[in-house]
């Protein structure tokens, strides 16, 4: 089935992390952030289209794709990345009904097990071995991530493309992704970036040149995904503030209880927002001793082990990135408050944490 891919350019914006290595000490810079971009289709068919399409990205520093559909309304040459279900003149994008055949597993920070063999194939298969059933011995796109190998893989963090057989929409796979626990939903969002490039390093090489994308061809092309039901509860992953005074108060009890009590049997999602919740929810400086104390309190108490097992969600490596890649969280060059009012919060935004 044909397939078109909206890719986005963001001009002279660098949309991929670089890594500066300067008398033996390592620093590294996130992506720009671009408010306009052009736009643009790519039609593919298969997982090779696909893989093709990848490795052309993989080399334009300015670009990424997302899921979402071109609005008719929309000026492709200036597009905003942004949608909303209902009609907007001001927004570029829509999810696109028919869904699409192509999905972007993103694994970050997955710990490596001590008894596989230090190899990037073998990290390859234990990422693909914690995807369900009808996943394995599937043909996919691997691309690690601009970290990986940091930490000397320690963690594993990899982008995995499949292509599927049936089409599925952003919605059917945000639920599925809820549902495998493995990796982030957000890739499935509809205005949600999947970075494509290669990360830029200077004053070192790239550790995994000539490694970092490739094709692992397996016996099936494409994988069934089942069409999971989608929750008609309040999705809280793309909370935005409507009102002056959201991040103060005393509604713990009806915002982080609440998420706090979701954790178990699925564990990184509900964890994830328990952590935005109490960040935005209290005053600030948030205690971040007293929010892990409650989180492995809950974690503990939960039922089920989650894909990773208890012991993985209650570490404190993993609690504390989670905690520091909230966007609310407070950073080690952020101001002594988080922000109040919606000026403030567009102003913290795109001073990437550092100013209210």
């Amino acid at each position: 089935m044909k397939n078109k891919i909206t890719i986005l350019h963001a001009g002279s914006k660098v949309l991929t992390k670089t890594f500066t290595l300067v008398d033996g000490h390592l620093t590294k810079s996130n992506y720009d952030l671009a408010a306009t971009f052009s736009a643009e289709e790519a039609e593919v068919e298969n997982i090779a289209d696909l893989y093709e399409l990848l490795e052309m990205l993989s080399k334009e520093k300015s670009c990424c794709v997302i899921r979402g559909k071109l609005k008719k309304t929309a000026n492709p040459a200036r597009v905003n990345r942004r949608k909303y279900d209902r009609e907007n003149t001001e927004c570029s994008f829509e999810m696109n009904k028919k869904g699409a055949n192509w999905i972007c597993c993103d694994f970050d920070n997955i710990p490596v097990p001590p008894t596989i063999e230090k190899t990037l194939d073998s990290y390859l298969d234990y990422l693909v071995s914690l995807l369900p059933d009808y996943m394995q011995d599937v043909t996919y796109v691997y691309q690690w991530s601009g970290s990986a190998g940091i930490d000397n893989w320690k963690t594993l963090r990899c982008h995995l493309w499949f292509w599927i057989e049936e089409a599925r929409t952003d919605d059917e796979l945000v639920a599925w992704a809820k549902e495998v626990d493995v990796f982030d939903d957000a890739p499935f969002r509809t205005v949600q970036p999947n970075y494509t490039a290669d990360p830029i390093f200077v004053g070192m090489d790239d550790p995994l040149k000539g490694q970092r994308l490739g094709i692992k061809l397996k016996s099936k092309d494409s994988a069934f995904v089942p069409k999971v039901e989608i929750s008609r509860q309040q999705d809280f992953s793309n909370y935005e503030p409507k009102t002056d005074q959201i991040y103060r108060g005393s509604d713990l009890s009806t915002s982080f209880d609440k998420r706090l009590s979701a954790i178990g049997p699925r564990y990184h999602l509900p964890i994830v927002q328990a952590v935005a919740s109490w960040i935005t929810s209290t005053s600030s400086p948030s205690d971040i001793g007293a929010l892990k104390r409650r989180l492995k309190q809950r974690i503990s108490e939960a039922p089920g082990e989650g894909t990773l097992g208890k012991k993985y969600y209650l570490d404190d490596a993993y609690l504390d990135h989670i905690i520091r890649g909230c966007h609310f969280a407070p950073k080690a060059d952020a101001p002594d408050r988080l922000p109040e009012t919606r000026q403030e919060y567009i102003r913290y935004f795109l001073s990437k944490g550092k100013q209210v």
